[in-house]
């Protein structure tokens, strides 16, 4: 971590939480052909062990990233957001994802090498994603506190509106504001977050095949999210509409989409009702 929380947007960080939880969205990880929990692993896991075997200096370290990705099958969802090679696993077990080239990493020897990465080291201390700015600090810290894997939390913390509209409509289930010291040392209500956070993966209502797991979150409408057309549907905007829209929802007919919403509704009944 550069930074102390006093300088992070919301004063919650949220980039590498723990020795096994930690977010590389904003590097690209997720932008990859095959996104599964499986691939990224075993893709992560082959970086770390070439980079392990690299020499810290300028040309081994360019060399390194040409190897990376003439190995590796550089089709992209989304081809204009960069994938960053260095992408690998950090930490004392090697069990979460992080910057390899960072001047914690192993054999770095507290030389900072990410001048070298597409966005320059500068981009760590200075970008932080869409979710940091605007969602709730309470929001920011239940999610901290629930999910329970880095590839699950990678994939739903740059869902700022999809958890925005989730804890909001728990509130509103409850008549109060959720507070982060009540949830904390809640277990039942901790499965049930993850089990709303782990639709991103297994989310049946979508167009196949569905490679786009990970969100394009910057704000160039490069590649706009499929809106869902309630009208021809015959129905009204759902107030879970945020939800189903980050889980790349499609339905053909109203049946499928009240089974989609009411998936939805039971899942933020099931987490107030933790708290009753």
């Amino acid at each position: 971590m550069d930074l102390d929380e006093t300088q992070i947007p919301g004063g919650v960080y949220l980039c590498q939480i723990s020795d096994s939880i930690s977010c590389g969205a904003c590097c690209g990880l997720y932008n990859v052909a095959d996104p599964s929990h499986e691939n990224l692993s075993a893709l992560l896991e082959n970086r770390t062990d070439l980079f392990d075997q690299t020499p810290r200096d300028f040309d081994s370290l360019s060399a390194f990233a040409l190897t990376i990705e003439n190995q590796e099958n550089q089709e992209r969802p989304y081809p204009e957001f960069h994938h960053c090679p260095y992408l690998g696993l950090v930490g004392n077990n090697r069990n979460r994802p992080g910057c390899l080239l960072h001047p914690l990493g192993k054999n770095n020897k507290n030389t900072d090498h990410r001048g070298l990465s597409h966005w320059g080291g500068f981009a760590c201390a200075s970008y932080f994603c869409p979710t940091c700015h605007e969602l709730p600090a309470r929001y920011k810290k239940i999610l901290r506190a629930c999910v329970d894997n880095w590839y699950i939390f990678g994939l739903a913390l740059t869902e700022n509106r999809c958890l925005g509209t989730y804890f909001g409509m728990i509130e509103k289930l409850l008549g109060h504001e959720l507070v982060f010291e009540e949830v904390q040392n809640n277990t039942v209500f901790q499965e049930s977050v993850n089990r709303f956070l782990n639709l991103k993966t297994t989310w049946p209502y979508r167009k196949k095949p569905f490679n786009r797991m990970g969100n394009y979150f910057f704000k160039d409408d490069l590649y706009p999210r499929e809106t869902i057309d309630y009208e021809q549907l015959g129905c009204t905007i759902p107030p879970c509409d945020p939800i189903l829209q980050s889980l790349g929802t499609w339905c053909r007919d109203m049946t499928e989409l009240n089974h989609a919403i009411q998936n939805i509704d039971d899942m933020i009944h099931d987490a107030a009702n933790t708290l009753d």
